[in-house]
């Protein structure tokens, strides 16, 4: 209890949590399928929001990009060069931030989905 009276809730234990797709444990995802979820459906959710996640990062990281380093020049032992970065080199950002995001959610996914729901619901972390 805190000084005035009311209940303070306790620190949330986050520890573990890293290596479950988005941060949530394999009993989310037991707890769907009991509630009639096919395996598919929530490999799907899983697959859109590490998109939408991913792609809002590479965006961001493009035009951090474009503001901090396009023609920018670099210094060396051997020399100076400089940055530009043009439609290309955007596009292969993005596409490489996509493709992470598609490998993030479903290697996870595939782990936790596999299990049986029983297993899967009796998880903890």
């Amino acid at each position: 209890n805190s000084e005035n009276g009311f209940p303070v809730a306790p620190e949330p234990d986050m520890r573990g949590w890293g290596h479950f797709p988005l941060g949530r444990p394999p009993s989310l995802w037991g707890t769907l399928q009991t509630l009639g979820y096919s395996r598919f459906a929530i490999t799907v959710s899983l697959l859109q929001e590490s998109i939408l996640a991913s792609a809002v990062g590479a965006l961001l990281a493009c035009f951090i990009a474009l503001l901090l380093l396009d023609g920018t020049a670099i210094r060396f032992s051997m020399g100076v060069f400089g940055l530009h970065i043009d439609a290309g080199v955007l596009a292969g950002g993005l596409l490489a931030g996509l493709l992470l995001g598609i490998a993030g959610a479903l290697l996870p996914a595939w782990r936790c989905l596999t299990r049986p729901i029983p297993e899967a619901l009796k998880t903890t972390i």
